[in-house]
């Protein structure tokens, strides 16, 4: 027996996230990305060969195949003067 947990991240976001990705492929077919040796990723994931020739669609299948949900938290920290009592971090990130 195992659980399922169902975020609807797609309900919401699915336009985002074929957008995200069109952006990424911009970028990393650059001519700039190009000359550190970037290529554009090729590989299609399961069940999703089908969609080859409409970018929309493959880009959405290959999505939703392998979601990946990671948590990164952060924080911030004040940067001040040597002297500011409220500054966590001085100019020299001491």
């Amino acid at each position: 027996m195992y659980m399922i947990c169902n975020l609807s991240y797609f309900a919401v976001y699915e336009v985002s996230f074929i957008l995200g990705l069109k952006v990424c492929q911009k970028i990393g077919t650059s001519a700039e990305m190009k000359e550190v040796g970037s290529k554009p990723f090729t590989t299609t994931y399961p069940n999703c060969e089908k969609y080859k020739g409409n970018e929309n669609k493959l880009l959405t299948c290959m999505v939703k195949t392998v979601p990946l949900t990671f948590y990164h938290p952060v924080g911030t920290a004040k940067m001040g003067a040597a002297d500011d009592p409220t500054a966590v971090v001085d100019p020299e990130l001491r």
